[in-house]
């Protein structure tokens, strides 16, 4: 899609996102607007452009630091992304909070994924041309040369029209994304293929193992999509409450949209939505809670060789007492810079 078209987001979509939890009431804050008459995006001050699918697959507003540093790192704006890039940071995100039990890490992030500038090409006159796009130029891929250390997880192939459904939701101040300027890339920054150095690939060592010690005990895309979706957060959310912390009882204000259990039917029909296969069901039979409930698989800061050596020469409480309650204990975080990290190093620098 190389152009904007009217948008087609009017009443009963809105109102479909907020009864399903996907999208905030709209309050006399304003959190969001519909376009009017505009041909393509003139967001009001304070304002950018979002769309519809992207609330379907786990953003919402205000954005999580995690997401704000993706998109500032690679120099994009929200609508560079597609629905299956948000799926993507969406499911990493649950990946990290409610299975491995900690912050999302970049240094995994980069491990696994890159990303690539889509342009459309046309011939004309027998050469071929590119053309720059403007709506869902970046797109967010699993590195191939790692696909199977990761949990499998296939996108949906299509997702028509979503870039007809755009609307505007506020940027708050407090936690912004890059504002809205429509602007289109020519060629695509290095920086974006970009790796994990060899000093960070010791550093997620450990998350590497984990990953794998939970692919063994059935973790896939599919589940951590219905499992986050069954909690009805979305993990590209600012939230009081990481996935793990989310226990029965604990308050859930500034965390999600809506309470109360969402039938399996509805959970399948997003997973089946988001993933190309459509054969999926939910629950995914043989897959591992997640943090906190009972039965989720606890990870230990030690290699599972070692784990298993010492639950063998000594009392099985014993190694289990290792576990700190399943976190995995000698992971170095790995944050992403957002723009108020460098005014507040200046400032600190100005008062030193």
């Amino acid at each position: 899609m190389a152009t904007w078209e009217r948008s087609s987001f009017g009443t009963s979509r809105a109102e479909g996102l907020v009864k399903k939890g996907l999208l905030c009431n709209r309050t006399e804050r304003d959190e969001w607007r519909f376009p009017e008459v505009e041909e393509a995006p003139a967001p009001p001050n304070g304002y950018i452009a979002s769309f519809a699918h992207f609330h379907e697959r786990g953003f919402a507003t205000p954005p999580s630091l995690f997401f704000r540093g993706l998109l500032h790192h690679y120099g994009l704006e929200l609508q560079h992304l597609n629905p299956n890039g948000i799926q993507h940071i969406a499911a990493f995100v649950a990946l990290c909070e409610g299975f491995l039990g900690i912050e999302p890490n970049f240094s995994l992030w980069k491990y696994f994924f890159t990303v690539s500038l889509y342009q459309k090409v046309e011939k004309q006159g027998g050469q071929q041309r590119t053309t720059p796009v403007a709506i869902g130029c970046a797109g967010i891929h699993l590195r191939q040369s790692r696909a199977r250390e990761y949990m499998a997880m296939k996108t949906a192939a299509s997702h028509k029209g979503w870039h007809q459904q755009w609307f505007y939701v506020k940027n708050y101040s407090e936690s912004p994304l890059p504002e809205f300027t429509d602007r289109v890339f020519e060629a695509a920054p290095e920086a974006r293929a970009y790796g994990p150095v060899e000093k960070e690939k010791k550093r997620i060592s450990s998350l590497l193992r984990a990953i794998e010690y939970l692919k063994a005990k059935g973790l896939t895309g599919a589940g951590v999509i219905g499992a986050y979706h069954s909690q009805r957060v979305a993990p590209l959310m600012l939230r009081i409450r990481s996935l793990a912390e989310m226990v029965p009882d604990a308050p859930t204000e500034g965390t999600v949209f809506a309470t109360g259990a969402l039938p399996a039917s509805e959970i399948r029909q997003r997973i089946r939505e988001a993933l190309e296969d459509k054969d999926v069901v939910c629950p995914v039979p043989g897959h591992p809670p997640m943090r906190p409930y009972r039965g989720f698989v606890n990870l230990v800061s030690i290699s599972c060789a070692r784990y298993l050596s010492l639950r063998l020469s000594t009392h099985h409480s014993d190694a289990d007492s290792l576990c700190l309650k399943g976190q995995l204990t000698n992971v170095v975080s790995a944050r992403l810079p957002v723009p108020e990290d460098a005014e507040q190093r200046l400032r600190n620098r100005l008062f030193a």
